[in-house]
Parts: structure tokens; sequence; C-alpha cells
């Protein structure tokens, strides 16, 4: 018989066995060294956890940085965010291209393209303000209210800036944003379509040429607004005029381009691009080029209207504007999120880069990069960039960042994203005007 077997006696000790003096329960040792063990066990595994997760945090906040999304995203827009918040203070922030240096609320949604003066950076809003931020840091340095929404870019000339707004007035403002003068056209407030922007002025000597939203194009006097002349294009002006071998050239929401003389007002040409003229016209070496609802982009001989070539793009609209360097044209679209490039003398293909969404951005140029933006809804799947940098030769996606959700905007219900305007280039950054009303700025 084992131990364990054998029967007590009345005294609780084995017979024939001799009592303990200081009897220790093994069994209960053992148990409470097992729990000591299992409680560590424990312990550890719950640091081994906390430690993993603030791992998988760090790596998405880096990831976050790299892509460029605005300090602050939506709320930039909104009384929370700090005006010129700069990425990372405190902290180690990313700083590769495609990184955000700075981003600064506008107060609205903005539908215009940036523009820069001197150490500053313009940019207007659907609130009808014009902000000038310096261009290094994001930090405002004053506002001007111009009464009507702000949907193109002011333009800079001489010693004074030109704006014009949808409440039908042009303004002259100094660069420390004083008024230097104004002229009521007489063509506001605007009834907009959804998706039309403004005319950015044009300047040529001592004239200034304004198109309006009623369907005329204006010479002011650059000195004082005093009026010069009065062209009647027959339709409203929605995108901004160019110049060049003395003419100005405008397209109407009705597809018309007119070629007029600058020093007279008179008409030197008119042509029907036969679909709605939404876009901008790129003038250089005597070659226009347009593009237009009707699903292709032209090059006209800038003197006679003469068609010299042409480009399909299938079923897309070409909602953007033409950039001209050296002998390329370089230009976005619309539904195809595609933006191509073409030489200038013969139309001939060079690339094609496909961005997504709606490219209707004037695509920006620098030391051989063109910056190029788009809109889309949230059902433009996958939605990821907003502004893209291309290798100038290639077309290639170089890097690619991303602005936050419109303010105000939305299509059947879907919120948009996105740059409805255009980049432009100041030192290194790449500033945009966003849909989310927040002026961004990224690295080179």
């Amino acid at each position: 018989m084992t131990e364990s077997n054998r029967t007590p006696g009345a005294d609780g000790v084995a017979p024939g066995a001799a009592p303990s003096i200081a009897p220790t329960a093994p069994a209960a040792h053992e148990g409470g060294e097992h729990a000591r063990r299992h409680f560590t066990l424990v312990l550890t595994s719950l640091l081994v956890l906390v430690v993993l997760v603030a791992a998988v945090a760090v790596v998405i906040a880096a990831i976050v940085l790299v892509r460029g999304e605005p300090v602050g995203g939506a709320d930039a827009a909104g009384a929370g965010a700090a005006e010129g918040a700069a990425v990372g203070e405190g902290a180690a922030a990313a700083s590769g291209p495609g990184s955000l240096a700075w981003a600064s609320p506008l107060g609205a949604e903005s539908w215009g393209t940036p523009a820069i003066a001197g150490d500053l950076v313009l940019a207007g809003a659907n609130n009808g303000v014009l902000s000038a931020f310096t261009h290094a840091d994001g930090e405002k340095a004053w506002e001007f209210d111009t009464g009507g929404q702000i949907r193109s870019a002011a333009l800079v000339g001489g010693d004074a800036i030109y704006v014009t707004s949808d409440g039908g007035m042009v303004f002259a403002l100094a660069v420390d944003g004083s008024e230097l003068w104004r002229v009521d056209t007489g063509a506001g407030p605007v009834r907009r379509v959804w998706d039309d922007f403004g005319s950015r002025p044009a300047l040529l000597g001592d004239a200034l040429f304004v198109g309006t939203a009623d369907g005329r194009l204006l010479a002011l006097a650059a000195s004082d607004g005093s009026q010069l002349w009065e062209y009647a294009t027959g339709a409203p002006m929605r995108s901004d005029l160019t110049t060049g071998d003395g003419r100005v050239y405008a397209i109407g929401r009705d597809g018309v381009v007119h070629a007029v003389d600058a020093a007279s007002g008179t008409a030197v040409w008119a042509k029907p691009l036969r679909g709605d003229g939404t876009t901008s016209p790129g003038f250089r070496d005597g070659v226009l080029v347009v593009g237009s609802r009707a699903l292709h982009v032209l090059g006209l001989d800038a003197a006679t209207g003469e068609e010299l070539w042409s480009s399909s793009y299938g079923a897309s609209w070409v909602q953007s504007g033409a950039t001209i360097v050296g002998d390329r044209v370089t230009i976005g679209s619309s539904d195809i999120g595609e933006v191509r490039q073409f030489d200038l003398a013969t139309g001939a293909p060079a690339w094609v880069a496909t961005i997504g969404g709606w490219p209707w951005g004037i695509p920006a140029h620098f030391d051989g990069v063109y910056y190029a933006s788009n809109i889309s809804t949230e059902g433009m799947q996958p939605w990821e960039a907003s502004l893209f940098a291309l290798d100038g030769a290639s077309g290639d996606v170089l890097w690619s960042a991303a602005t936050g959700p419109a303010a105000e905007w939305a299509v059947d219900g879907q919120s948009m994203f996105g740059i409805a305007g255009s980049p432009v280039v100041a030192d290194d950054l790449v500033i945009v005007a966003g849909l989310d009303g927040v002026l961004s700025a990224f690295r080179r």
C-alpha cells in the first residue's frame, strides 16, 4: 500500500508514522507559486501588446505625413485651425518631396488659383475674400473683401494686384492690400453654373483686359480703371484671357474663340469650337491652343484662327487650360482623368499621365517638372491624391499628395475632394487652394 492509500488514525497520523512537528502543505505552496507565475505572464503579455499598439500608431502617423495630408484637414477651414500651422512642430516631420510644409485656412471653399506677388501668395475663396500669406511659412499678411465669390486667380502686374469677383467688380490693390481703385462692370451678381470658373484679367502695356459674366470684353486703364473700349462676345466669359502678338484672346461660354485687337477693340477673327468654352487658351510662337467640351484640343493659327491640328479626347471634355513650355503643350482633361502633352507645331502626342478624377486645373511647370491637380467624388475609387508631380520628359508620377474634403460642395450627395483651380510654384514649394478651404504648401 502506498502512503497516499493509508488510513489515518484517530489523531490524524498514519499508524506507525511519527507525528510531524511543523507540517507544510506542499500542494498549497505549489499553487501559490503557479499563481505568481501566471500573473507575471499576463503582465508581460499586456506590456508587449501596449508596445505593439504604440508602434503601429507611429507607423500610421508617419504614412499620413509622407502622403502629405493637410494639417488640420477639414478643420483647417474653421476656427479650430491655427493659421500658418507648420507640419511637425515639436516632432520629427517628413520633409521630402510632396510633404506638407504649411497649411492656412481661407475661411471658405476655394475654386481659385493662387498668385505670387513678391514674398506673398494670394488666394481667393467663395466668401469673397482675397487673402495674402507669406509663402515661406503661410502667415497671413492681410485680407480684402471683394463682396462676391472669387473663382479665378488674381493678376499681379507692376506694382498692383488686380482681382475680379462674382459681384461684377474689378479691384486694383497695392501689394499691402490697400485699395487703389475699383470699377463696377454692371455684370453682377453672377448666376453661376456649378462648375464655372471666373475669368482672370490680362495685362498688356498700360491696358487691363477683363471678361465679364454678361458677355463683354473690357479694356481698362491699368492706372485708374477708366474704360478704353468694349467688345461684345455674346456669351459669359468664364475662363482666363490670354494676350499675344498685339491681340487679346478670349473664349465665351458658348464655345466661340475671339481674337480682338488690343489697341482698338476691333474683332480680328472668331471661331466656334462646337462645344461649351470653359477652358483658358494658351499662346506661344503664333499658335493658340484651346480645349472645349467638344471633346478635343485644337491648335489654331493665332493670326487667322485657322485650324493647324486637332487631338481627340474620346468622350471626355477638355476643361483644363494649356501650359506651353518650349515646343510642348501640356493640358489636362475631365472624365478620363488624364494629363496629356503634345507637340506645339503638329499636335503629335508626347506622353499621357493618368492621375484620375477630373484634372481641370492648368498644369504648373518648374525646372522640368509639371504639377497637375484634380478634383473627385468619394465614389471615384480609389481616391488617393489631388496634387501630382509629373516628370516633364515622360509624364511619370514623381510624387503625389492629398488635400481634404470640400467644405461645402457635394455632387449627387457625394462629398468632393481636391483642387478645382491650378497649382503655382514659389521657391521650393507647390501651393494650392483647395475645396477644403485651405491654402496648402507642399515641398517640391
